[in-house]
């Protein structure tokens, strides 16, 4: 299947903030340097856009077998972002915020499933 690239703004025309662990800012501050605000922060080979399907055949889902989660998701690793988040003590509208929510019971909803499927494995 051959999909075709959109680029646009997200389905809420909303910018959204990504928080990460402050171990990786030095290593992302690097990966920026001699880009332009307009280049790709994390390319796939020869500076083109990096898919879902190409990453998880490519390296994705190897790595989620090695580390003994076969069958995970990349969806499924923002819903544990989120879970974590709120289990840290984020504010709910914070990872509202985060995950492009528009309203905080469909947040909520995501960290209670994430957080049931997680007690019950």
């Amino acid at each position: 299947m051959n999909r075709r690239l959109e680029w646009g703004a997200p389905k809420d025309h909303q910018r959204r903030s990504v928080p990460f662990p402050g171990f990786l800012r030095g290593a992302i501050e690097a990966a920026l340097d001699d880009r332009s605000a307009d280049d790709l922060l994390f390319p796939a080979g020869g500076d083109t856009a990096m898919r879902v399907g190409n990453a998880r055949r490519d390296w994705f889902d190897g790595a989620a077998t090695d580390a003994g989660v076969a069958g995970l998701t990349p969806h499924e690793l923002r819903h544990t972002a989120a879970s974590l988040a709120v289990a840290a003590g984020a504010s709910v509208l914070a990872v509202q915020r985060m995950l492009g929510h528009e309203k905080a019971s469909m947040t909520l909803d995501t960290t209670a499933t994430c957080s049931t499927e997680t007690s019950t494995s």
